[in-house]
């Protein structure tokens, strides 16, 4: 996904970046929970780690953040399901997002069980919605609903057919939409 991004936001012929999921009811969704846990007793048992590969390591995913938040173009999360985790790290490195009203899940619940969110959720989040609310979320854990994330200026707008996320999306592509990034730098 880094190199699309970094791709997209390259080419002259791509004036908006649209980033949504590719399966219904899922935006993005942070690592099952239940996978951390076993690896973490694993690693408190001793098992050893596996070796690292050899050659560079690919760009983490702090990095791809990052890279989203810097493209000089518009970025636009359409959060068409469940967007929790990194998922939710990611959309908030976006410019602008949009929801589904069918979404049930937005939020950094991994905070419930003691793992710190990663993907710079935890600077982005007060930024978007103020210092109270942010700490509330992050320290709680708590989910949202696409509806409720709207109420509090997580997301930009709700739409009802999660199907018309993009079309919605694309009126930023349109020349109005080509200040936005302008704007969001300023």
């Amino acid at each position: 996904m880094f190199d699309a991004v970094a791709a997209a936001g390259m080419a002259p012929s791509v004036r908006v970046i649209v980033i949504t999921g590719g399966l219904p009811g899922i935006f993005i969704r942070h690592y099952d929970v239940g996978e951390l846990s076993e690896a973490a007793d694993a690693i408190e048992r001793g098992a050893p780690r596996a070796p690292p590969s050899p050659g560079p390591r690919p760009p983490g995913f702090h990095a791809l953040t990052d890279a989203i938040a810097a493209v000089d173009k518009p970025v636009i999360a359409a959060i068409n399901g469940l967007c929790m985790g990194g998922g939710f790290e990611l959309s908030l490195a976006c410019d602008l997002r949009i929801a589904g009203s069918s979404v049930a899940a937005i939020g950094l619940p991994e905070t419930r069980i003691g793992i710190f969110p990663g993907g710079g959720g935890t600077q982005r989040l007060p930024r978007i919605v103020g210092e109270t609310k942010a700490l509330e979320m992050i320290l709680c854990g708590l989910t949202v609903t696409g509806l409720r994330a709207h109420e509090i200026g997580i997301v930009h707008e709700v739409v009802a057919d999660p199907l018309a996320l993009l079309a919605r999306s694309g009126r930023w592509s349109s020349g109005a939409g080509l200040s936005c990034r302008t704007a969001i730098r300023l």
